[in-house]
């Protein structure tokens, strides 16, 4: 092999492995499918944003063509030897949560004189909405020789709230992209932000009841069945650490519920690569607060 050879090859597994050529690819295939298949288009690349002194870059974002929504997206080539990723239910979120799971979104808004931001419903539920994820290993697909002991799913889940939270101060500290300056104290306008990883991992749910798990052996006492999917919605609780900071609409009355859903609950649209275009049709049809 000669040194040009073994530069091309060891470029292109870094490149591979990185997972910039799947950023882009997704990037393409998002633009492919604009306007005739999806309303989403794009907006901006590798937006550099920060959060509680973190600094990051977003790796990409789409903005819907007819409503005040973004696409937040964290780009997740997986190592093939663990590239199944599988989801549960929780059957115990909070009290207020009612049976359909709802979609919750980041909102950047100007009211009046001042910019919030805050978590809100949107007018969207889901039947299935996911709160436990789990990594599978598949034994017939040779490892990468990269890849730490973390969670990958763990790690994009936190890489896209950091991504969201440091968006929405960049629109804060850049109001005017939120909507011209108002007029008067009654003049409002918003921008939604919503959080989604595209990956190369196989999705797979299951509907079992995690409370029926023998309460000694904490183990459940049927067969779990699965089903694969193309995208899902994952409930995360993003920690503190991941809070842009920004000034909400936390009344003093709120509830642990209802201070869960405003702050710390987001609904993460997890989409598999051949699952875009379904996830980016679908989503289109998504609506504002509810």
């Amino acid at each position: 092999m000669t040194e040009d050879d073994e530069v091309s090859a060891g470029l292109r597994k870094l490149i591979d492995a990185h997972g910039h050529a799947f950023q882009h690819a997704a990037l393409r295939r998002a633009k492919e499918l604009f306007p005739n298949k999806s309303l989403w288009t794009f907006y901006a690349s590798e937006i550099p944003v920060e959060v509680q002194g973190s600094g990051t870059r977003v790796d990409f974002i789409l903005e819907h063509r007819d409503r005040p929504l973004f696409l937040v997206v964290e780009c997740k080539r997986v190592n093939p030897k663990k590239s199944r990723w599988g989801f549960a239910r929780a059957p115990f979120v909070h009290r207020e949560r009612i049976e359909l799971e709802p979609y919750i979104a980041e909102r950047v808004g100007r009211f009046g004189h001042e910019v919030l931001a805050d978590g809100i419903h949107l007018a969207h539920y889901f039947k299935k909405a996911y709160h436990v994820a789990y990594e599978l290993k598949v034994n017939d697909k040779p490892g990468d020789a990269w890849g730490g002991s973390k969670s990958a799913i763990e790690e994009a889940a936190t890489q896209v709230m950091r991504c969201t939270n440091g968006f929405a101060a960049f629109l804060v500290q850049n109001s005017r992209l939120i909507g011209p300056e108002p007029t008067s104290a009654l003049d409002s306008s918003e921008a939604i932000l919503l959080p989604a990883i595209f990956t190369t991992a196989d999705l797979w749910t299951t509907e079992a009841d995690l409370s029926t798990a023998d309460s000694l052996s904490g183990e459940l006492a049927t067969d779990v069945t699965t089903e694969q999917v193309d995208w899902l919605a994952y409930q995360y609780n993003m920690s503190p650490g991941l809070k842009h900071g920004l000034k909400g609409l936390t009344k003093s009355g709120d509830t642990i519920g209802r201070i869960m859903d405003k702050e710390y609950i987001r609904t993460i649209a997890i989409v598999s690569a051949k699952g875009i275009p379904a996830f980016l049709r679908r989503s289109s049809e998504f609506e504002g607060p509810g």
